[in-house]
């Protein structure tokens, strides 16, 4: 099996997330560090977006922890910069066209009809009157206005993906039940 590897301290770069871009497999990291968890309190505007076969040649940098690679149907490329809570939206040439802030950390992307998904994750370091719980936010594209936002019952969100099949998406949610199932057998 072949592994790559990019830092000689294992998870120094905290890859997040995987993309294709152009046609190119696409990573995301928080950072070109040479530590164990070096970007611990030092990742802002560290990350970068990069292809797997260029990696010494990033196509996105000054990023702060970023995650969720999305090219959607409308020709532009999103991408979350969850430690500013912004949502980016770029040409397919990396220039960048937007920002948007939506008040927390921003990760997982989905899109449809003119409607960008965001998963927003509550805060880790609860404060009072923060992120208690995760939530969807929903906007539209065009205008780029907040639609709503959907509470969702867990703390954190990784991704979000969107099923135009009933019978896939049950599928899916077949196979993460069963996965649960097994992950908890094993614990007890």
């Amino acid at each position: 099996m072949e592994r790559w590897q990019f830092s000689e301290q294992r998870d120094s770069w905290h890859i997040s997330c995987l993309g294709i871009i152009h046609e190119e497999l696409c990573f995301t990291a928080f950072g070109d560090f040479t530590g164990t968890r070096g970007y611990k309190n030092n990742s802002a505007t560290r990350g970068f977006l990069r292809s797997i076969h260029g990696t010494q040649n990033p196509c996105l940098e000054g990023l702060s922890q970023p995650h969720s690679i999305l090219t959607a149907r409308d020709g532009y490329l999103y991408l979350c910069d969850s430690e500013t809570g912004n949502i980016r939206q770029y040409t397919m040439e990396f220039t960048l066209q937007r920002t948007l802030n939506i008040g927390g950390y921003s990760r997982g992307l989905a899109w449809r009809d003119g409607i960008l998904f965001v998963g927003l994750s509550a805060s880790r370091n609860v404060v009072e009157g923060e992120h208690q719980q995760a939530k969807i936010v929903a906007f539209d594209t065009k205008t780029w206005t907040e639609i709503d936002r959907i509470v969702v019952p867990c703390q954190e969100i990784y991704d979000l993906l969107i099923f135009d099949d009933r019978e896939e998406f049950l599928f899916w949610v077949e196979r993460i039940l069963i996965y649960e199932r097994t992950r908890a057998l094993d614990r007890i």
